[in-house]
């Protein structure tokens, strides 16, 4: 999970004393608490999960996706210059960062690892461009064509 930048968010029993529910997030901010509540319907206990926004209402829910110029979502990944992102990356003590910080499931270093990953991406890919909004006219002459 940690390879692939997941977070376990269930981490109280769901069976018995068991953990057998999962749920997997890469953005464990959007998660503000998880229950795990026993039901009748099932052996397994219900796992409720709220969020950190309505999401409900549209709009918000199409800005989640961390949109804004300081973001992955704005860059133009397929352009960017790997091999100076590689460099860079060699450059960095990652030991150094590790140890400074200290908690023992890794979550603030893998938060770390990513806003560095955004720092390089943002140095390294260039900007999205806008979609284009240009409409080609109709072809008058075409369209008597057809007729």
């Amino acid at each position: 999970m940690d390879r692939n930048f997941f977070t376990q968010i269930v981490n109280t029993p769901t069976r018995n004393f068991n953990i057998l529910d999962i749920v997997l997030t890469n953005t464990p901010r959007y998660i503000s608490d998880v229950h795990s509540n026993v039901t009748k319907l099932s052996d397994h206990n219900l796992v409720k999960i709220d969020l950190g926004f309505d999401c409900r209402n549209v709009d918000y829910c199409q800005n989640v996706k961390e949109a804004g110029i300081f973001s992955f979502y704005s860059l133009d990944l397929r352009e960017g210059d790997y091999e100076g992102i590689n460099m860079h990356m060699r450059n960095i003590n990652w030991n150094l960062l590790y140890e400074m910080c200290c908690d023992d499931n890794g979550e603030s270093f893998m938060e770390l690892l990513r806003l560095t990953m955004l720092q390089l991406s943002l140095i390294y890919c260039p900007a999205k461009k806008p979609p284009s909004t240009f409409k080609p006219k109709k072809n008058r002459h075409k369209d008597i064509l057809y007729r």
